[in-house]
């Protein structure tokens, strides 16, 4: 399910102009796999306690498959968001969802690491030529434990007044191997004022 809306508190410093939602169970809700190396399959919809039976057993969830080791950046992005509202560099966004990341029936304990994942969620402008990216003055990074449910909160300035795409991405040295799983459920970005 996508959803988007747009609303405005006055009188009040923080003024809401902007909401982003996925839920995934209608499908992949558009986005799609970012700067990958082989191939990243994306379902909607899937539980995922079909791997281990440790992980929530509820539908919803995207899914994304590996099927080669990642050298470089990689993730998943979502372009051309309804932004029906004036936009500013100033403005910034507060992102929440639910994030597993865990491995195929054929991967290993490790396909994210040993440690904790650093991963970007990010509010910005698709460019292309010379590479893919997300321009944005700032954005979110999290450290992910992985192999358990994660909820993420946290904010960032958007730092670009042209911003009306959405990216989660994985950098440093934990990037995916070739039988990493994620999955991600209930993505909220709020923009404000």
């Amino acid at each position: 399910m996508l959803g988007l809306s747009n609303s405005v508190i006055s009188g009040s410093s923080v003024m809401p102009i902007g909401t982003y939602t996925s839920d995934f169970t209608s499908g992949v809700d558009s986005w799609e796999p970012w700067s990958e190396q082989g191939t990243l399959t994306l379902q909607g919809n899937q539980n995922p306690s079909d791997l281990a039976g440790v992980y929530p057993d509820e539908s919803g969830w995207l899914q994304g498959d590996y099927d080669t080791n990642q050298t470089n950046f990689t993730g998943i992005k979502l372009l051309d968001i309804s932004t029906p509202w004036d936009r500013d560099s100033t403005d910034y966004f507060v992102w929440t969802c639910r994030i597993i990341l865990a491995s195929t029936p054929e991967g290993v304990a490790n396909d994210w690491g040993t440690d904790d994942v650093t991963t970007n969620f990010r509010v910005g402008v698709h460019t292309s030529g010379g590479g893919e990216g997300i321009s944005t003055g700032g954005d979110l990074q999290v450290t992910i434990p992985p192999h358990q449910e994660f909820a993420v909160s946290g904010s960032g300035i958007v730092g670009g007044s042209n911003y009306n795409d959405l990216a989660i991405g994985w950098v440093s040295v934990d990037r995916p191997l070739a039988t990493a799983r994620f999955y991600i459920k209930d993505i909220v970005v709020n923009f404000y004022k």
